[in-house]
C-alpha cells in the first residue's frame, strides 16, 4: 500500500471557499448558547475555534485542519456542517495505514509534518467531512444523502453515516450539545466515531 505524502497547496482552500453556499437547515428552537464540557459561552466560537480549543478532544483534527490549509476557510463567515472524528478514530485509521507514532497525536504529526503539511489523501478526506450549510441533527438524520465538499456523498442511515466506499461512522449522541449539534458562529459540528473515507481515497489505498 503506497500513499503520496506531498503537501497540498492553497488550491483546496480556494476550492472549498468557492463551493460554499448558504443553504442553512432549520436549527433547534433552544437558546443557541454553545455548551461544551459543561461550560456555557454566551458568544459562539467559529468551527476552527472549537477544533483548536486545548481540551484534548479534537487534537488530531486540529493538526490536519491547520496543516491542510483549511483553518482560514472554516473560520470564515460561510456556514458549514462538520462531522468531526474523535482522536481515537483517527488513530484507528493511522494504524491501518501504518503511520508511526505511539499516540494518534504523534501519528498525525508524522502524517502531516509541520514543514510540508498534509498529503493529498488526508486533505481530500478532511473535505469529505464538510457539508455546506448549518445542518442540525434533524436535517442530517432526515436526509437521504449529503453532498460533501469533494462532490462525493454521505448517506445517513439512522444515526450512522454510510460512504460510497463502504465504511461508516456513528454520530455520537451521548451528550446533546457536546457531541452533536455543537453550535458554532459559522456552522454546526457533529462528533463521529470513525474517519469517513471517500471512494477516491479507498481506491488509492
Amino acid at each position: 500500500m503506497k500513499t503520496s505524502f506531498k503537501a497540498l497547496t492553497l488550491v483546496f482552500a480556494i476550492a472549498l471557499s468557492a463551493a460554499a453556499c448558504s443553504d442553512d437547515a432549520t436549527g433547534p428552537d433552544s437558546d443557541p448558547t454553545f455548551v461544551k464540557g459543561g461550560n456555557a459561552q454566551n458568544s459562539l466560537p467559529t468551527i476552527v475555534d472549537i477544533v483548536v480549543t486545548d481540551d484534548g478532544e479534537f487534537d488530531v483534527l486540529q493538526t490536519v485542519v491547520v496543516r491542510s490549509g483549511l483553518a482560514g476557510v472554516l473560520s470564515g463567515d460561510r456556514p458549514f456542517t462538520v462531522f468531526a472524528p474523535t482522536d481515537a478514530a483517527f488513530g484507528d485509521l493511522f494504524d491501518i495505514l501504518g503511520v508511526p507514532g505511539d499516540t494518534p497525536e504523534e501519528q498525525a504529526d508524522n502524517a502531516c509534518p509541520e514543514a510540508t503539511g498534509c498529503p493529498d489523501f488526508v486533505v481530500t478526506t478532511v473535505l469529505y467531512h464538510v457539508v455546506n450549510g448549518r445542518r442540525y441533527s434533524n436535517s442530517v438524520l432526515g436526509a437521504s444523502q449529503l453532498k460533501t465538499q469533494i462532490g462525493d456523498f454521505l448517506y445517513p442511515n439512522g444515526a450512522s453515516l454510510d460512504t460510497s466506499c463502504g465504511n461508516n461512522a456513528n454520530i455520537i449522541t451521548d451528550v446533546p450539545g457536546e457531541t452533536f449539534d455543537i453550535l458554532a458562529s459559522n456552522g454546526v459540528i457533529h462528533v463521529i466515531d470513525a474517519v469517513l473515507l471517500p471512494k477516491e481515497v479507498c481506491d488509492a489505498l
